[in-house]
């Protein structure tokens, strides 16, 4: 062998030919692709659990209200057994329970849906709003049950919330509590 056969021998052996180099950037870009697919679906479903979440702790929040202040009323402040206070933007429409504090005293309060947030009145004085500001409750009805011996009410109620990035999220959730005195 000459001198010059050796010398291009090794030159080939050093490097990469073009084929492989473009069998490598092809592997390379299906590889990034598949990783930013995945990382845009746990994107997406971090927002839903997120939003999820939400509807789940403000219906918590709010229904845990609801159903304790009715056990501790006396009585509902209305002839209606149905009270669908559904998007009023007054307390018009509000679902009012009568009752009593510790120290005895009447306690007027009122729970109605002003704007797509569920609001809390306490004596003519409202205490603000029970759900945050990034859900909506879209539905909320009030049925009263009465028999000879007691008196209940049942409480419906839809949450929905809806992020910049599309993601919805609607919930219903029921609660049921018999006023105080009544059983």
């Amino acid at each position: 062998m000459t001198h010059f056969q050796i010398k291009f021998k090794n030159t080939y052996k050093r490097g990469f030919s073009i084929l492989e180099s473009l069998v490598y950037v092809a592997i390379l870009s299906v590889m990034l692709i598949a990783v930013i697919n995945a990382m845009q679906l746990l994107a997406s479903s971090y927002r839903g659990i997120k939003s999820l979440r939400s509807v789940e702790v403000a219906a918590i929040n709010s229904m845990d209200r609801i159903i304790r202040e009715t056990r501790s009323a006396t009585s509902v402040n209305t002839a209606q057994t149905t009270f669908n206070v559904n998007l009023a933007q007054s307390t018009s429409t509000a679902f009012t329970l009568n009752g009593l504090d510790a120290s005895s005293t009447a306690v007027t309060i009122q729970f109605y849906v002003s704007g797509s947030r569920l609001m809390l009145k306490e004596n003519g004085i409202t205490l603000g709003p029970l759900t945050p500001g990034n859900v909506a409750v879209t539905s909320l009805v009030f049925r009263s049950y009465s028999t000879t011996t007691s008196s209940a009410v049942k409480v419906e109620m839809i949450i929905d919330t809806a992020s910049s990035s599309g993601v919805t999220t609607s919930k219903n959730f029921y609660g049921t509590a018999v006023l105080r005195g009544s059983y």
